[in-house]
């Protein structure tokens, strides 16, 4: 440590508040001494610094699922600004199960994270573990949320779910919408449908929901095929569909093929959350871009913003999305 102090022109005592996460030291020291640490390839025991401060500057992070490129991308963008402050993340996958993601929770406290960054499981079972994590550390909600006082960074789901209908209204069709079974307490569903019944009802429209079809999962690929399949069964393919997320359109889209209805010529079909293979599949899907890097970014920057000792009140972000048109929603020959 005495050589990195020596480099970096710092105290050593500035040096070890540094490199044990304390907060109080001005951004610029701060990056001149890891800066430091870096060239001279320092690596501090952080198993005995958090033993002694009780703390670290480790964030913890689960997602609900890793495989989900969505998720993949808010990762990448949380990590990489956690370094340029001077922490590292940390991060597990719940897979939308309540123990996995309350033994994450618990093995997260053991590591003596400062903060901890959660898209939670959309179920009642860890509302106890949650209140009480919220009063000990910073928690900070990403993608969805149970409670309005929480600490959040969410998209505006209401409005580009808003911004998808209308589009899709605007080629001549009454679409329909498909998102969860009802009573799965997800926020980001919710808020979707709502900006869908909003704009179908501006427009003078009855809204028409496709039911979920229970398979032990609400956003991939299966439940948007199984939901669509039941429904084609015993009623007539819609004249669109706006699917709440892209892996629910994709499902969606094999369901409809199978019945020899084309995407694009005899359907309409949205997705959201622009997947990275969203733009190449066939047809290329019409969808709702995230501000996917700017989610991750922000959720890292409210756990440091709640870790200052001035810090009061809710910290809450809602960003904005972009429609992307594309081959999907505009009718061909």
């Amino acid at each position: 440590m005495s050589d990195v102090a020596k480099m970096a022109g710092y105290s050593l005592y500035t040096v070890s508040k540094v490199v044990n996460g304390n907060t109080s030291v001005k951004k610029a020291t701060r990056e001149r001494v890891l800066a430091a640490c870096e060239e001279l390839g320092y690596e501090r025991n952080l198993y005995a610094v958090n033993l002694v401060s009780k703390t670290s500057n480790t964030i913890g992070m689960i997602v609900s699922q890793i495989v989900n490129p969505f998720y993949g991308e808010i990762i990448e963008a949380a990590e990489k600004e956690a370094a340029r402050l001077g922490y590292q993340l940390v991060y597990r996958c719940s897979y939308m199960d309540a123990a996995t993601e309350a033994a994450a929770l618990r093995h997260f406290l053991s590591l003596k994270v400062c903060g901890i960054i959660l898209s939670p499981v959309i179920t009642d079972e860890n509302r106890d573990l949650l209140a009480q994590l919220d009063k000990r550390l910073p928690l900070v909600y990403i993608d969805r949320y149970f409670a309005d006082a929480s600490h959040h960074v969410v998209n505006d789901n209401y409005e580009s779910a808003a911004l998808v209908t209308s589009h899709l209204l605007e080629q001549g069709i009454q679409p329909a919408y498909l998102g969860s079974f009802h009573g799965i307490l997800n926020r980001a569903f919710l808020d979707r449908e709502r900006g869908y019944r909003a704009a179908m009802e501006t427009a003078g429209l009855e809204p028409l929901l496709i039911p979920g079809h229970r398979n032990g999962h609400i956003d991939n690929e299966d439940y948007g095929y199984a939901s669509v399949t039941a429904y084609l069964k015993e009623h007539a393919a819609p004249s669109g569909l706006f699917c709440a997320t892209d892996s629910i359109a994709i499902g969606a889209m094999r369901a409809f093929e199978e019945k020899n209805l084309r995407v694009g010529r005899d359907i309409l079909l949205a997705g959201h959350d622009d997947l990275p293979y969203s733009a190449f599949l066939n047809p290329p899907l019409t969808t709702v871009s995230q501000p996917k890097q700017a989610m991750g970014e922000e959720a890292i920057n409210a756990v440091t913003h709640l870790l200052e000792a001035d810090a009061h009140g809710p910290v809450q972000q809602t960003l904005h999305s972009q429609l992307r048109i594309r081959a999907s929603s505009q009718r061909s020959g």
